[in-house]
């Protein structure tokens, strides 16, 4: 008994002396537009089709992922004329929160993922794991209590690992998507200080001249769904930018000076840029990725309109951050794109009448969902129009344009909107009445969305019955 209250005493000072580590190392070359995980250093760019095909999840814990994983169930049954499926033509997966989930093992595993994503996931009690982990694990909790580089988000992480991710890293997905032309998988969070969306790409890591190759890709899954309040903040150093002689692209001044009205959204990116840099931030705290965009389009929808990104291109402009517009716009040397299919899964609820059908103060918990879920449900709703009114005027442009939007209230049937309605947010395990309706209502939602069935008929050009449904961005052809 003795030796067990000396060793835990010895414990205790050992974490108790250990200095603060940061789980991002900083970068100590020069950024490199060949190296790390980022857009140009992928397959995609250099894929052959003429069709991109973009997939956004969107924050809702299980939920989330369960329609999600739904989603990509019905891409892989969808044929395509060169007898491939779908599934093989998408080339980037944003994503937000419980939408990370699934992205990010698609990303790692694949089709195996489709095969066995319900019994190591959805039907797997997560939430019950990260309260035992946190509380009533005594390693964790010494740790909690001593160790400065442990918080509960570090548990999660642990328990996302065990679940799902193990000891993969960034590195690892590079690899991954290079031997098996994967998409380019892209978790969000959110800057709490800066306010704004924190995409885990070594784009994003390069004006913090940080290297994100070797961080667990559970660290960014993690930090996409840190939830406020129950989670503290995932941490990451702000190294100086001489650390890899970061240089600021070429638009950041041209954005400042001209284009305040012209282009608002140019100098509101140059002002998320400068944040990044302000010498005096040495630190960034990143919060659930619901925050700053909770269906994960903002970042895509960027891409499809500005050439403008975190680095300088190089090689003469063929090696750049994110960007569509050379692809789009047939530029020389560029993979030339025809089509543009942008499906987003937005796992809001509607739910039914709660606090309204009386006059008794709602409950503190209901009030802060209500202020916290408000804002993201009008912003999600904003970004999803965006979309649609920036897609409409491009009808004669050369190049269609085709977005689905699947999300439950366009669910037809009361009955299964009413089930999917009522799963969660949290990472409870879904029953089998749950998943067989988020699997039921990802069927319904993408075939019968007028823009999906209009890409599959010109895909194939097939013509258009009368009296089909009319995709705005992209009607029948004549």
């Amino acid at each position: 008994m003795k030796k067990t209250i000396v060793v835990s005493a010895l414990a205790l000072l050992i974490v108790a002396g250990c200095a603060y580590v940061p789980i991002n190392p900083p970068l100590t070359h020069p950024s490199d537009l060949k190296t790390g995980y980022r857009w140009a250093t992928t397959t995609i760019p250099k894929r052959t089709s003429n069709t991109l095909v973009i997939l956004t999840f969107s924050g809702g814990g299980t939920r989330a992922a369960g329609l999600s994983y739904g989603v990509l169930k019905q891409l892989d049954a969808t044929p395509m004329p060169d007898q491939r499926k779908l599934l093989d033509y998408v080339d980037v997966i944003s994503s937000v929160s419980g939408g990370s989930f699934a992205s990010m093992d698609y990303g790692m595993r694949g089709r195996q993922m489709l095969a066995d994503f319900e019994s190591k996931f959805l039907q797997v009690p997560v939430q019950k794991m990260l309260i035992h982990e946190a509380f009533f694990n005594p390693k964790n909790v010494l740790k909690l209590l001593f160790d400065p580089n442990f918080h509960r988000i570090d548990v999660a992480t642990q328990v996302y690992a065990d679940v799902l991710f193990g000891t993969a890293t960034y590195d690892t997905l590079l690899q991954q998507q290079r031997a098996n032309d994967r998409p380019f998988i892209i978790a969000n969070a959110t800057e709490l200080e800066i306010g704004s969306r924190f995409e885990w790409t070594q784009d994003q890591f390069d004006p913090i001249c940080s290297d994100m190759s070797p961080i667990a890709v559970a660290h960014a899954v993690a930090a996409s769904s840190d939830f406020p309040v129950a989670l503290p903040p995932v941490i990451l150093k702000k190294y100086d930018a001489s650390t890899c002689k970061y240089q600021t692209p070429s638009w950041l001044p041209i954005a400042r000076e001209n284009d305040a009205y012209n282009n608002p959204l140019r100098p509101r990116y140059a002002t998320e840029l400068e944040a990044y840099l302000d010498p005096q931030r040495t630190f960034l705290h990143t919060l659930d990725g619901g925050i700053a965009d909770n269906i994960g389009l903002r970042g895509p929808l960027h891409a499809l309109v500005s050439t403008d990104a975190f680095v300088q291109p190089q090689d003469e402009g063929r090696l750049t951050g994110m960007t569509f517009m050379p692809m789009i716009s047939h530029a020389p040397g560029i993979r030339a794109i025809d089509r543009v299919l942008v499906i987003v899964v937005n796992a809001g609820a509607s739910g039914g009448v709660k606090i309204d059908n009386t006059s008794r103060e709602p409950k503190l918990p209901v009030v802060l969902g209500g202020v916290i879920g408000a804002p993201m449900d009008n912003y999600s709703f904003d970004s999803q129009q965006l979309l649609i009114q920036t897609f409409v005027p491009r009808i004669r442009t050369g190049v269609r344009y085709y977005p689905v939007m699947i999300s439950f209230p366009m669910l037809r049937d009361k009955n299964l909107r009413d089930i999917v309605n009522n799963v969660g947010t949290s990472f409870d395990a879904l029953t089998n009445e749950q998943l067989s309706g988020l699997k039921q209502a990802a069927d319904v939602l993408v075939h019968q969305d007028p823009c999906f069935q209009q890409f599959i008929r010109d895909v194939n050009a097939q013509p258009t019955p009368p009296g089909s449904p009319i995709c705005s961005s992209a009607p029948p052809l004549p």
